[in-house]
């Protein structure tokens, strides 16, 4: 609870900026599912591991700046990570990673329905800060099962993970200053995150599909 609050402090703090008097600005505040994985490289060998699905919160502004154009600041709490399982299902194992991440991205309207739905376009840069990594694991032995948790070695993996994020975005407006929003939004981490090894190279990828409710505040 501790890392939700983080987040939704540092992202209500994007949200004090002041909107252009000449547009209308919007806020968002977003619930969703991450598929995240870690694309792993062992000296030249694709390793990475399945999926995992986790969770994602957050707070976006929507901050217009000329025509179709907005600029679009975001706050979430996103679990990160990857799982693995061994044969025959006796072993499977999940890297959780969770990081308070920051995006500023530009946002394009593709599509105005004028019945209030409306389809954006986005894309732009993302820092996001580690606030936790833990390994969970889960055994079954001669039908009894045994799960574990652990906190990953210290600085095994890097506090700060930067990337490119882009996707679509819809707002469904049910009156003039409230609707619905949903969002598909895919995120590139761009460095190598295991400070440990020397030998392989592990970069962070997430799916993220999100839902919420939108309000203008211009």
């Amino acid at each position: 609870m501790k890392s939700i609050a983080t987040a939704v402090l540092a992202a209500a703090l994007l949200l004090l900026l002041p909107a252009p008097a000449s547009g209308q600005a919007t806020v968002a505040l977003t619930g969703g599912m991450n598929f995240a994985f870690l694309a792993i490289d062992n000296e030249g060998r694709d390793a990475s591991p399945r999926s995992a699905r986790r969770r994602s919160l957050g707070l976006a502004a929507a901050i217009p700046l000329a025509g179709r154009v907005d600029l679009h600041l975001g706050g979430t709490y996103s679990q990160k990570g990857a799982s693995q399982v061994s044969r025959r299902d006796r072993f499977s194992g999940e890297l959780q990673l969770d990081y308070v991440e920051l995006m500023a991205l530009g946002r394009v309207q593709a599509h105005d329905s004028g019945e209030g739905v409306e389809l954006y376009f986005l894309a732009g840069p993302t820092v996001a800060m580690e606030t936790s990594c833990q390994w969970y694991g889960k055994v079954t032995r001669e039908g009894q099962t045994e799960e574990h948790h652990a906190n990953c070695l210290a600085e095994s993996t890097a506090s700060w993970d930067f990337g490119v994020a882009g996707g679509v975005w819809a707002d469904m407006w049910i009156s003039d200053t409230f609707g619905m929003m949903l969002s598909g939004l895919y995120t590139v981490g761009l460095p190598d995150i295991d400070t440990w090894s020397d030998v392989h190279t592990m970069r962070t990828r997430t799916l993220n599909f999100s839902t919420g409710v939108i309000w203008s505040i211009g």
